[in-house]
């Protein structure tokens, strides 16, 4: 069974075709990048499946289940969840905060707002966990404005995780990051997804090449390829339309 299967997936605005009928299939247990130049569609891919916009035709079905039309908290809670480019957290709640209110929607009532936090035992010891699988133990208490750059992104991150989801949308994780900083997220990436489906979009070919198990390619609202790094390595026309000089070798 495919985790997230698109069927002539369009988003049309106005006058301006954003989607122009995606096909995309992602492998259950697979990692599959997304590339394209800027304005190609895949953040407004990215958008489509997770519900924050309505496409305009075409289906999209997470497993066996058609969610096309259900908004994005319903999306949430059938098992897929995402990052976006920018950061979407609190700038004053602690790293150790974020974790657990993503965890109690999993773990515990959505009314517990009249509970007290340290009688949610399973949400605290999952949190306690996932410290630990992203390296944030130090940073436990440490409000999110104090984070650097990359361990926020881990951050959101982890809060894709902790949801419980098993297909994951990672949109430029690594974006803006020295090589260092992407080689560790890329090598989390790696650990926290084993056993998940992963969709993520990438500019950072190193990255790309490194993490995806296929390749796909878009551009001007469509998927011109998809097949392995190896494969579209040697893709004329994707060389054509995206990776312009860079070498095949």
């Amino acid at each position: 069974m495919h985790a997230l299967t698109l069927q002539e997936v369009k988003l049309q605005l106005g006058q301006t075709a954003i989607l122009r009928g995606v096909d995309l299939q992602l492998k259950a247990g697979e990692r599959l990048a997304l590339i394209g130049p800027n304005g190609a569609g895949k953040s407004s891919l990215f958008n489509v499946i997770s519900g924050r916009q309505t496409c305009t035709s075409g289906r999209i079905m997470l497993r066996d289940k058609n969610i096309t039309r259900l908004p994005a908290h319903q999306i949430v809670r059938q098992g897929l969840n995402r990052s976006f480019q920018t950061s979407h957290l609190f700038a004053d709640l602690s790293v150790f905060d974020h974790l657990c209110c993503a965890l109690i929607q999993r773990f515990s009532s959505p009314l517990m707002f009249w509970r007290r936090l340290k009688n949610e035992k399973q949400v605290i010891r999952n949190a306690e966990q996932l410290l630990d699988l992203l390296a944030l133990r130090e940073r436990k208490d440490t409000i999110v404005r104090e984070l650097s750059y990359a361990e926020q992104r881990l951050l959101e991150i982890g809060i894709c995780i902790a949801g419980g989801a098993d297909c994951i949308l990672l949109d430029e994780p690594t974006a803006g990051m020295s090589r260092t900083d992407a080689t560790r997220i890329v090598q989390l990436i790696r650990e926290l997804t084993i056993n998940k489906s992963l969709l993520i979009i990438e500019h950072d070919m190193q990255v790309v090449f490194d993490l995806a198990d296929r390749i796909a390619v878009m551009v001007q609202g469509q998927v011109i390829a998809c097949d392995t790094p190896q494969a579209i390595r040697a893709n004329r026309q994707v060389q054509t339309a995206y990776l312009g000089t860079w070498k095949t070798t």
